[in-house]
């Protein structure tokens, strides 16, 4: 709509303001358009410039929608996008903590080989079993918490075995630490604290070894998996 009524009649006024509005009244606040004509312009060709005035206000207009809408679409993928990345995060952290990875152990030294002699540990004795599995674990290591039910079993089958075989489990920390964390994972395996890791080239947890009365290493496992414990297993001719 335009105010100035001379467009009509044809009278050119010397000088004035022409408001046109956009096509709704909700977009008249934001998108009114004020044209400043001068009396000639507009007595010469008064439908023209009236025309000119309502093209000009339909282009606001339509930038505004296009404006608007590439708001739109813009919050709209960047929501998409956070909440993709924050199902990623979850799904990878979920995948981690249900499956975790083995501890990264095929880098390091291994500190024990078959046929080598095993390692001197005080109060063990290896001759008063025909084989020892001795486990090397941390109260701070998740491969190991995450096998305690397998340990515990390896405890039930010694007590089974009637002296036939026996298992231990060797803590580098304090007394006080391991008693706490035997008790909160129901840890039910021999244990003895207070071991130095570094006098047997340990360096990664669970680190397990399986030993004869003789004290020979017969066979060594490096990390956690369900590979490992069905190999323990075999090596003591017992079924999972």
């Amino acid at each position: 709509m335009v105010t100035a009524q001379a467009a009509a009649s044809g009278a050119a006024p010397t000088s004035g303001w022409v408001v046109v509005c956009c096509k709704t009244p909700a977009r008249f606040a934001a998108g009114a358009l004020v044209v400043r004509l001068h009396g000639r312009a507009w007595a010469k060709h008064p439908l023209r410039a009236v025309a000119a005035i309502v093209r000009s206000a339909d282009l606001l207009e339509k930038e505004e929608e296009m404006r608007v809408m590439g708001t739109s679409v813009l919050n709209f993928a960047a929501n998409v996008a956070l909440a993709s990345a924050c199902g990623f995060l979850g799904l990878v952290s979920w995948q981690r903590y249900t499956h975790p990875p083995n501890p990264p152990t095929a880098n390091l030294s291994r500190p024990f080989r078959a046929g080598e002699k095993a390692p001197a540990i005080p109060d063990v004795e290896y001759a008063s079993s025909e084989r020892s599995v001795v486990l090397f674990l941390s109260t701070t290591c998740h491969y190991c918490e995450s096998s305690i039910p397998f340990y515990n079993k390896l405890a039930r089958l010694t007590q089974e075995s009637h002296g036939k075989w026996k298992v231990l489990t060797l803590f580098a920390e304090s007394k006080e630490r391991v008693e706490e964390f035997r008790a909160r994972l129901h840890l039910t395996a021999e244990a003895l604290p207070g071991t130095e890791f570094r006098r047997f080239g340990v360096r990664s947890t669970p680190t397990a070894i399986l030993v004869d009365r003789n004290g020979i290493i017969d066979r060594a496992w490096f990390g956690a998996s369900d590979a490992v414990d069905a190999d323990i297993l075999a090596a003591l001719r017992v079924s999972p």
